[in-house]
């Protein structure tokens, strides 16, 4: 089971019906790096202050969305992998 956490090097906007994760290194934003969450990303964002690992927020996906937890397993582990190589958790 991995918790994993926020990186300190990232800024959270909402813009519009998403959420902007820009990273920061130093005083410059790492434009190149933007992630854009939609409602279920920015959800799973949300549940990461909790402390929960992916197999809890996907059964909050399930719970929340009422998708199949194959699904949300899938996808929840899909968006926590590529947030984990970019760096915006670990």
């Amino acid at each position: 089971m991995t918790i994993f956490k926020k990186s300190e090097n990232i800024v959270a906007r909402k813009v519009a019906d998403e959420l902007l994760l820009v990273p920061i290194h130093g005083k410059l934003a790492n434009m190149e790096r933007v992630f854009t969450l939609n409602e279920v990303g920015e959800f799973i964002w949300g549940e990461l202050d909790a402390g929960a690992d992916a197999a809890t927020i996907a059964e909050k996906i399930v719970s929340e969305y009422d998708v199949p937890i194959d699904v949300a397993t899938a996808d929840c582990n899909e968006l926590l992998a590529e947030m984990s190589d970019a760096g915006v958790i670990i």
